[in-house]
């Protein structure tokens, strides 16, 4: 909290999960404790991660500032007009390379203000502050506070008065003390800052003279004490490190022919133990002549499923002063779906090379001969793995290394071509069984219909194709749907066509739909082949589809057909014929027995029947029941 002159006053805290993660916000009130903004205010604008540890000061006009930790070690600061509204963006005050900087924050009568934080550096925690002017403008480099180099320091807090003095308290892990240094701001020293600098690697070592570029109002520059407090990359200098003489001289003696870039931290300190730091970066740059690609083809096509297409079987590389390749890097500038890219694989393993491909591009790295580089790219192809891959032209690129210097970039159109893929059906394997008398039966209620690159159909057709017997094998579908997604449906003959326009579901929907029947009560033996194909909209057909109906038909019981009406007999009448008006019906050709009963009979009532000679048949007759036995033919039966 921090509290303006005329007694209002500003909150600010830290809440988790308000937006994302951890963030930073604050609440005007005034001297009465009635709140000014009716809502949070958010301070952060990066609100990914974790903002917490804030601090903040306030200005005796109102305004303020405050400062905080954001993950990955930074502390950022935003300053806000009296009137809650943000002066500007939140700034990168520094990155202190530590989980938690705990920055502490002091404003001065004028608005200049001065940060303070904790450093993580070579092992140790350092405490460290930097000057910014009203406007939020850095006034100089951060400067180091601590004198003790070795430990832990942490929890600095710091304030400011009128004249410009400046006091700030820390803890001292190690010793288990609370610390303090009082100074005046005017009394730090400054720096304009290293220019950078940028060499080939073949140039002579460099020397910096530090003292014109950094001042001290208490100690001359010529008495500051200067070190070497940070080196990114240690490669490229002879010990390691640039070295500073007694007379501030700063030397980079070089490592010849060894490109690279560096960025160095040099500190200042004066009499009175207060430091600056400012960084600067040495870039060395390759020398020598770089590879050269030459392509001598620049554009080739590609057909969807084409085996891998070479790009440039005749391509050329040179390099003048090395005889070794390091690298090569294929990228695509438009990758698709499906892009893909290859080399001789062989050829590369005896090579001892590796390769990496992917969709957008392909890596060989390892060291190997000019020759044997431009071998194995001769051999580079392209290739898509999509059955519908995206038309149009791909721009290849190609660049080698020879490890210090990058070639040209070389670079290729490739242009692709799609086909239309057929449609696919897929139904059951397995038969479908079907008995006499059965309703209209599903061909596949389950079967799909599927297409890569079309969307709609216009024709599909189902056809019974073996052992179709006119007079009794029937396709029927839902015609009611069919009608609903605009289909015409004709079924003659055994065969069945659904025809028009309409997307894949649809299609798919009727033909699970269509069903088979037979209206035969004795069913022509045989299993029924139903085959289906459909076309899509740009004339491709499916593969034929076949599914096994099995038919199997059911025994029924002879009928007979009595058609003589009651007959009366008188006692010693001659024999009476009972059943000359019979027929027999049957859905096979033979019967193998009848039986003829008198329901009532009386003794002396008899029935005989006449047997042609040569018949399979007998007869016997008891208790008024006369039996016929013996297989024969349905009319020599109803005959007898």
């Amino acid at each position: 909290m921090a509290i303006a002159s005329d007694g209002s006053f500003v909150v600010a805290w830290t809440s988790q999960g308000q937006i994302n993660g951890t963030d930073v916000f604050f609440r005007r009130f005034q001297s009465g404790g009635t709140a000014i903004d009716s809502a949070d205010v958010v301070v952060n604008q990066q609100t990914t991660g974790q903002q917490q540890d804030v601090s903040m000061a306030i200005a005796p006009d109102g305004s303020f500032v405050l400062a905080w930790s954001s993950t990955g070690g930074l502390v950022l600061a935003r300053q806000f007009n009296a009137n809650g509204t943000p002066k500007a963006n939140e700034f990168l005050v520094a990155d202190a390379d530590g989980d938690r900087p705990a920055p502490s924050v002091a404003i001065d009568p004028q608005g200049g203000f001065v940060i303070t934080w904790m450093r993580t550096s070579g092992g140790n925690n350092d405490i460290f502050a930097k000057r910014f002017s009203a406007a939020g403008v850095a006034q100089d480099q951060a400067f180091q506070v601590n004198t003790v180099a070795a430990g832990n320091q942490r929890n600095a807090a710091i304030a400011l008065d009128a004249d410009g003095d400046a006091a700030i308290v820390w803890t001292d892990i190690e010793a288990a003390d609370v610390e303090t240094r009082r100074f005046n701001l005017g009394d730090l020293p400054t720096t304009t800052g290293i220019p950078n600098s940028t060499q080939v690697d073949t140039d002579p070592d460099l020397t910096i003279d530090l003292k014109p570029l950094f001042a001290d109002r208490q100690t001359p520059a010529a008495n500051l004490t200067y070190s070497v407090v940070q080196v990114s990359d240690r490669r490229l200098f002879n010990v390691g490190a640039p070295s500073i003489g007694s007379n501030g001289i700063l030397s980079l003696d070089f490592v010849p022919e060894i490109p690279g870039e560096s960025n160095i931290t040099i500190r200042a300190t004066d009499a009175d133990g207060f430091s600056v730091e400012t960084t600067f970066r040495v870039t060395r740059t390759p020398s020598g002549d770089p590879p050269i690609v030459t392509p001598v083809t620049n554009a080739v096509s590609y057909q969807e499923n084409a085996a891998p297409t070479r790009l440039d079987p005749t391509l050329a590389i040179t390099d003048a002063d090395s005889l070794n390749l390091a690298s090569a890097t294929v990228t695509i500038a438009n990758p698709q779906t499906g892009d893909r890219f290859s080399v001789d694989s062989a050829l590369a393993q005896s090579l001892g090379l590796s390769v990496v491909s992917g969709g957008s591009g392909l890596t060989i790295t390892g060291a190997a001969s000019v020759t044997n580089y431009q071998t194995l790219l001769r051999s580079l192809a392209y290739s898509s793995s999509s059955e519908n891959p995206t038309e149009g032209n791909r721009t290849v690129r190609l660049q080698v290394s020879d490890g210090a210097l990058s070639s040209n970039i070389a670079s290729w159109t490739v242009t692709v071509s799609s086909v239309n893929d057929a449609p696919v059906v897929s139904i059951a394997a397995a038969p479908l069984t079907y008995t006499e008398g059965d309703a209209a039966t599903a061909i596949d209620r389950l079967l799909t219909v599927a297409d890569v690159d079309s969307l709609r159909l216009d024709r599909a057709t189902v056809t019974i194709a073996a052992n179709f017997a006119a007079d009794q094998d029937e396709l029927s579908v839902d015609s009611g749907l069919a009608t609903s997604v605009g289909l015409t449906v004709a079924n003659v003959g055994g065969v069945l066509t659904l025809s028009g326009q309409a997307t894949i579901a649809q299609y798919q929907a009727v033909l699970r739909s269509v069903a088979y029947r037979n209206t035969s009560s004795n069913p022509t033996l045989g299993d029924r082949t139903i085959q289906i194909v459909v076309r899509d909209e740009a004339q491709a057909e499916s593969q034929l589809r076949d599914r096994t109906i099995q038919v199997s038909p059911v025994n029924a019981a002879p009928v007979v057909t009595l058609t003589n009406p009651p007959s009366a007999f008188t006692e010693d009448q001659a024999a009476l014929a009972i059943a000359n008006g019979l027929s027999i019906t049957d859905d096979g050709a033979n019967l193998s027995g009848a039986i003829v009963e008198i329901t009532n009979a009386a003794v002396g009532d008899l029935l005989e029947v006449t047997i042609p000679n040569g018949s399979t048949v007998s007869r016997t007759f008891s208790g008024g029941v006369l039996t016929l036995s013996g297989t024969a033919s349905l009319s020599d039966y109803q005959t007898i």
